[in-house]
């Protein structure tokens, strides 16, 4: 992911609501109260303001589409409202699915995105999914928009990040690191945390994915994530250190943690944001993250991720063009040189095919196929 550093356009301050009734705009009815509290400082974006009720989804779908569609005025910015979920479900959801973007701003990112919210839970698993866009960037296709909140979507842009530049990255990363973390602190009501990147590809039904990332680690692992062995020279690890001592230690293996697709305890992200406060812990987020739960026995578990495809990082090596980095492209650089049901690719641009939103929504609804066409 690039740095966030672009401008977007301004926001218009009206807000629509839809129902079953039909859409209207303009002020917002303040007599209306949020469905949950947001975090003091956190808004929730939604191109219209919808209440989700599952048994009435498809007919109240289709009633936004014909107003969305007709040429009325559509709101653009809607503060502090939230999306409920009236799904029955005997299970409480403690996992929150967080996709960190810049913008969206692209129908095949659109469709990647619902083909993640249509396919996350399990009935003994339910899970929100959350995107957390760049706060000067909010979408502007309202038609879009309320597709993805009708799904159960939320939207909502990235907390400031706080000042903890090295852990940051730079350049490729942003602060979407900080951001997530400081998301985590404010959402008391997850247990855990999955930082996904958007370029993330999963050939499946994602519940699948989660599902079994849960049960292979009987659900309480504080990090869980893609990991790769270094060396004591490693760049990284010479700007590194946690809990005061350095990353590089004889006692603990010198690991590379890879966040595309990774879990969070909502404990481990508490911990960690206090020591990068403090200073006692900091560097590059891939080499404090597993050193840090290395460097914390007491109460720090972690497990490697499976299900991998081929899992790169983007702008490294035989990632760096963005126009190639297709399914079928990079699937093709590493064994078993072909794409594979139920495994993760990253990274998998849409400017490389856009027709990658469509093809995701074919595997999250149809699982069970050998060969996606």
């Amino acid at each position: 992911m690039r740095a966030y550093s672009a401008t977007c356009s301004k926001w218009i301050r009206l807000s629509c609501f839809v129902s079953l009734a039909g859409l209207t705009c303009g002020a917002r009815d303040d007599h209306v109260e949020p469905l949950f509290s947001v975090s003091d400082g956190e808004e929730l974006w939604h191109g219209t303001k919808v209440i989700v009720d599952h048994s009435v989804e498809r007919h109240r779908t289709k009633d936004a589409e014909r107003l969305l569609t007709s040429g009325a005025p559509i709101a653009t910015r809607i503060p502090s409202i939230a999306v409920k979920d009236t799904m029955a479900t005997k299970a409480p959801v403690r996992e929150a699915v967080v996709v960190m973007t810049k913008k969206l701003d692209n129908s095949c990112l659109s469709r990647r995105l619902l083909a993640l919210t249509r396919s996350v839970s399990s009935e003994e698993h339910p899970r929100h999914v959350w995107l957390l866009h760049d706060k000067m960037c909010p979408p502007q296709d309202t038609v879009m928009t309320s597709d993805l909140v009708a799904a159960g979507l939320r939207i909502a842009p990235q907390p400031d990040a706080p000042g903890w530049p090295s852990f940051a990255g730079g350049y490729h990363s942003g602060n979407s690191k900080p951001a997530f973390l400081k998301f985590a602190l404010r959402h008391a009501e997850y247990e855990f945390f999955w930082h996904l990147e958007d370029d993330v590809f999963y050939t499946g039904s994602w519940y699948v994915f989660f599902d079994n990332v849960w049960n292979s680690s009987n659900g309480s692992a504080d990090l869980i994530a893609a990991m790769n062995h270094q060396h004591k020279g490693w760049n990284w690890f010479r700007y590194c250190r946690v809990l005061g001592e350095p990353c590089v230690s004889n006692h603990r293996a010198m690991l590379q943690s890879l966040w595309p697709a990774a879990r969070y305890s909502r404990r481990f992200a508490s911990e960690l944001a206090e020591s990068l406060s403090s200073k006692s812990t900091y560097g590059h987020h891939e080499a404090v993250t597993a050193s840090f739960c290395a460097a914390s026995p007491a109460w720090c578990s972690m497990v490697t991720l499976q299900q991998i495809g081929v899992f790169g990082a983007a702008g490294v090596g035989a990632f760096q063009d963005k126009k190639k980095m297709s399914l079928e492209h990079i699937s093709a650089l590493r064994p078993p040189y072909h794409v594979e049901t139920n495994r993760i690719y990253h990274p998998v641009k849409c400017e490389a095919s856009a027709r990658s939103g469509d093809v995701a929504l074919q595997y999250a609804h149809q699982a069970n196929s050998t060969e996606i066409s």
